[in-house]
């Protein structure tokens, strides 16, 4: 991933299923150029971004696969306060809970929003 001032991050990420429909435990663990290098010769799949930080949360711009695609995403401390959500206008739709839009789906294969 890139960040806007273009530093490149590297990171794993680990969820460890929904708990609810809003709620999902998840372990990020951020590399180093050489770790990210390592895993990078196993097989799977990866996508690059540019994240931005934006309205409280983040959008990410997606280079590869399904290039020029944003995602708008927002972490909450808790359920509540996400359900009583209100995102800013240019979200056009809510996919928390679309597999579609998950980091797996938006690797492995091209998606049409």
């Amino acid at each position: 991933m890139t960040d806007s001032n273009g530093a490149t991050i590297f990171k794993l990420g680990k969820k460890y299923g929904k708990l609810s429909s809003l709620s999902e435990p998840i372990t990020t663990l951020y590399l180093t150029e050489e770790e990210h290098e390592s895993f990078s010769g196993l097989p799977g799949y990866s996508a690059k971004k540019t994240r931005y930080e934006i309205s409280g949360g983040s959008l990410d711009l997606y280079q590869g696969p399904n290039s020029g695609f944003m995602l708008f995403e927002l972490e909450f401390e808790n359920e509540l306060i996400a359900k009583e959500y209100v995102p800013p206008e240019f979200v056009l739709d809510e996919i928390t809970n679309d597999g579609n839009y998950s980091g797996f789906s938006l690797a492995s294969k091209s998606v049409t929003p």
